[in-house]
């Protein structure tokens, strides 16, 4: 509720994934977004990232845009564009 979701539990439980994701973002720029709805700091999408400076965060998106994206159109039935926007 209010709209068609489904979470996956423990989806990031490898403890030291987890701490180089978090080391490569503590490394990227942060910008802040504000709007009437919302108020946060922000990388850009990891898309735009240097794959030799942040190695650890590209082969997310990378796993994202590949692996996720297939496994959530096989589970939902919903077909997706090829766009994964994925920021910090």
């Amino acid at each position: 509720y209010p709209f068609p979701h489904f979470s996956v539990e423990n989806f990031l439980s490898d403890e030291t994934v987890i701490k180089k994701l978090s080391s490569e973002l503590q490394q990227a720029t942060w910008s802040r977004k504000e709007n009437d709805l919302y108020s946060l700091n922000q990388t850009t999408d990891l898309s735009n990232f240097d794959h030799e400076k942040f190695p650890i965060l590209h082969q997310f998106r990378n796993f994202m845009h590949d692996s996720v994206k297939d496994w959530l159109q096989l589970s939902t039935g919903v077909v997706l564009n090829d766009k994964v926007a994925i920021t910090g």
